[in-house]
């Protein structure tokens, strides 16, 4: 019987155990801890409660996590659509940059037309001057032949005087003689007076000749004068369409410009929009990794859930198996209840404490019971949480399947349009190809239109010529029916002297003669007094000759001036293009270095908040706020030779023996933190190379640089190029700060390098000092023994390779290259490859 009660015992404490051995809720705490159950109380317990709070939590997280990531979602969403409107703002303007380049083939040709219409200009000038100085040349034989006429006159004035002394003479000699001695000499004094008509009509119808002539000259050279007004009005209104020309490149000029500052700022935005899309797809491998993760997750579950799933089949076939035998022995306790009843029936009471002893036999099996129920409870509520947790997981993972779908939709919609895009730059180059060939097509019509007019001028001036000639030839062949006319005149004269002297004349036949003498020596004086008014027009006509021929020389003056100013809008054109290009560049290495600037992100060091300047001003250092710098030793600083320019002529050995200057400090330099140092050695260093570099070509263009512990000092800058290291508004400024995490900044006219360590200083210096041009003597090109000696191939190969080529002059003897060194030594390559 004490054995009996002993096992009974130790069975309820291993059921109360591994009831308490139930594991704990989130908290630590065992409030949810099955205590010993009461045997009729049933099977319902506190602890499916508390799994059912915790199933809801878990499902709160989860309908929060979903929230979450739509939220994300719809960011995402809304950052695509920025990159798609910014992606289209940058096709606009590349297309606005198009029709930019458009307009300055435009103005090109538009220039080449203006060089066209003033080199006709210069060739009408040139005729006009030939033409002048052939007219001059006519008119000073036409001086010459009125000087000998005069000439003549006087001499004809001076025989009329003769005569008249001579009748004067045979009058008093006839006074003294009869009456028909008298009468004689009036008859010849007649005959003389009548041959003194004849000559003064013969000298009145030469002066009318002279006076048709001068006249005819007068209108000529009238009209040679309204035409030179017309060309000179001409010109001054082709000045005036240049000059607004010229205004408006200008402001053309000033719109590219304005267009560049944009173009950089968009470059900047796209450079932007691209750290945003990295980010994004940085945020998108992160989400496809959280996607993985939760499909490990739901295939663990899954397995934890088939694993379970087995476990409870297990279990339920025990409890299967323990209710049958609970059932069996069941009824063996009852059986051997009615067989105990029935014994104690039969048997008296003494026989009472065996009975006792079985009932306490019969009591583990109870027990067992009971624990079996509690167990498969705990196994329900297990069952009932793992299923809703599977459930959420499959929503979860529909959820993440249809976001996933999403993405790759609107993936591929930025495929297509990425595509479409493509499609339409091909189909505006194409286009831009075809009104290139239409530009050329139309420039040829033009030259040979411009070629048939100068044809027809030409044909005109030949045909003005031979009209001239044939008026020459109808004018000498009324001189001839002149000469004729005299002739007849002069017979008739002798007729008329036959007839005077046969018939008398009285003595009003004189005074008659005498009034008409009186008459003709008027007209004379009349013809003289216009001879001497178209004497003074023609002066005057010389005088608007020289003005013209003046304001001529200006015009050409101003043209060559016009010249000039269009040469240099070129120069400042191809320097566009030339910025334009470098902005492609600069754009092609900002994308390269995107590229490195991910994978460098995670080791990037604080920045240096430094303010950036080009001008003197001391208040720069003030701003410096470097965040305890680490100055290294002075054993540790190595010289380090940039490899950035190269000679090998005498010139340059001369400038290469150059000494150690001081360090240079200024009283805002001494409030850097940098400055205790005192006792440091500057290290002053040229950007020449050794002479056995390069031994082809010098270079004259000379940047040092010292370095100290703490800064590198930059001399050597040209005022120019001031401008290339700081950039478009601190641009590129900006970006060397950002790259190497230093600070720029100028202070009269040194270039100072702060912050950061050695390695970042130097390799900022040797950016900025491969960007800057130089200037290279070539001694061993021959421009007349190359390729490229014609002056449009040394213009593309420049313009290709943005440098400039300089010919040998009197400040230069040898072929010189402007531009940056890598640049310098290509072109360098190519000519001298080019050599015959």
């Amino acid at each position: 019987m004490d054995f009996f009660s002993r096992m009974t015992e130790s069975q309820t404490r291993r059921s109360a155990v591994n009831l308490n051995k139930i594991k704990p809720d989130v908290a630590c705490s065992n409030q949810h801890a099955l205590t010993r159950p009461v045997i009729n109380d049933g099977f319902s317990t506190s602890s499916g409660e508390d799994l059912n709070n915790q199933s809801f939590l878990r499902l709160m997280a989860t309908v929060e996590e979903k929230n979450l990531i739509a939220l994300e979602n719809q960011r995402l969403a809304n950052e695509l659509s920025l990159a798609q409107s910014q992606l289209t703002d940058s096709s606009s303007k590349l297309q606005m940059f198009q029709n930019v380049h458009d307009e300055l083939a435009t103005t090109k040709s538009q220039l080449e037309e203006k060089e066209s219409l003033i080199f006709d200009m210069t060739e009408k000038n040139l005729f006009l001057t030939n033409e002048n100085s052939r007219l001059r040349r006519k008119i000073d034989r036409d001086r010459l032949l009125e000087s000998s006429r005069a000439i003549e006159k006087k001499l004809m004035l001076l025989n009329k005087e003769r005569l008249v002394n001579h009748v004067n003479v045979l009058q008093t000699q006839l006074k003294s003689n009869s009456n028909l001695q008298m009468f004689q000499n009036l008859h010849i004094e007649l005959a003389k007076t009548k041959s003194k008509l004849e000559k003064q009509n013969s000298l009145i119808t030469d002066m009318t000749e002279k006076n048709l002539r001068l006249a005819n000259d007068d209108s000529r050279l009238r009209r040679k004068v309204e035409d030179r007004d017309r060309i000179i009005a001409s010109s001054a209104i082709e000045k005036n369409l240049i000059v607004l020309d010229k205004e408006r490149l200008t402001n053309e000029l000033s719109l590219l410009q304005s267009q560049l500052t944009d173009s950089s700022s968009k470059l900047q935005m796209f450079q932007n929009v691209h750290d945003e899309l990295a980010t994004t797809k940085i945020e998108l491998e992160n989400n496809k990794r959280e996607m993985t993760n939760i499909e490990e997750k739901n295939l663990r579950l899954t397995n934890d859930d088939s694993r379970l799933r087995r476990k409870i089949e297990d279990r339920d076939k025990l409890i299967a198996s323990s209710q049958a035998e609970v059932e069996a022995l069941k009824n063996c306790l009852d059986e051997q209840k009615l067989s105990k009843v029935h014994d104690e029936l039969a048997v008296a009471k003494p026989s009472s404490p065996i009975a006792s002893s079985r009932a306490i036999e019969n009591n583990p099996f109870v027990l067992d019971k009971e624990r079996l129920e509690n167990e498969l409870s705990l196994l329900q509520s297990q069952l009932t949480d793992s299923s809703s947790k599977l459930q959420n997981v499959h929503d979860e993972l529909a959820t993440t399947k249809s976001e996933l779908e999403e993405k790759e939709r609107v993936m591929t919609e930025i495929i297509a349009e990425n595509v479409h895009l493509t499609n339409e730059n091909s189909v505006l180059m194409r286009k831009i190809e075809a009104k290139d060939r239409l530009i050329a097509y139309k420039r040829t019509k033009f030259e040979e239109l411009h070629n048939c007019y100068e044809e027809k001028k030409l044909h005109k001036v030949h045909n003005e010529l031979a009209s001239s000639q044939r008026a020459l030839v109808s004018k000498n062949r009324a001189i001839i029916k002149l000469q004729e006319q005299n002739q007849e005149s002069r017979a008739e004269l002798e007729k008329l002297r036959t007839c005077l002297s046969e018939q008398q004349l009285d003595t009003s036949q004189l005074a008659v003669a005498t009034r008409e003498l009186e008459s003709k020596s008027r007209t004379i004086t009349e013809l003289e007094a216009k001879n001497l008014t178209l004497a003074e027009n023609d002066s005057q006509l010389r005088q608007k000759m020289e003005e013209t021929d003046r304001l001529l020389l200006s015009s050409k003056a101003e043209a060559n001036e016009l010249r000039a100013s269009l040469t240099n809008q070129t120069d400042t054109i191809e320097q566009l293009l030339d910025q334009v290009k470098s902005l492609e560049k600069e754009k092609d290495e900002a994308l390269q270095k995107l590229a490195e600037m991910e994978n460098n992100q995670k080791g990037m060091k604080p920045k240096l908040t430094v303010g950036v300047g080009c001008g003197s001003n001391e208040e720069v250092f003030s701003q410096l706020q470097i965040e305890e710098p680490i100055i290294p030793p002075v054993s540790e600083i190595t010289e380090i030779l940039t490899p950035f320019l190269a000679c090998n002529s005498t010139a340059v050995q001369a400038k290469s023996s150059v000494t150690e200057p001081q360090p240079l400090v200024t009283d805002a330099m001494e409030n850097t933190p940098a400055q205790t140092f005192n006792e440091k050695k500057a290290v002053k260093q040229s950007t020449k190379q050794p002479q056995a570099a390069l031994p082809e070509f010098s270079i004259t263009t000379t940047i040092e640089k010292e370095v100290y512990v703490d800064r590198i000092v930059v001399t050597g800058i040209a005022n120019k190029d001031c401008g290339r290291v700081v950039g478009r508004h601190g641009s590129n400024a900006k970006r060397i700060e950002e790259e190497y995490w230093v600070s720029v900044y100028f202070i009269n006219g040194y270039l100072f390098i702060t912050g950061g360590d050695a390695e970042s200083r130097l390799a900022a210096c040797s950016d900025i000092i491969d960007n800057l041009p130089v200037t290279i003597e070539c001694p061993k090109i021959n421009l007349r023994r190359n390729i490229f000696y014609e002056d449009y191939l040394l213009r593309e190969l420049a313009f290709n390779h943005n440098v400039q080529i300089y010919r040998p002059c009197q400040e230069n003897k040898y072929v010189t290259i402007w531009g940056t060194l890598a640049n310098c030594k290509r072109v360098y390559a190519i000519l001298q490859n080019g050599t015959r």
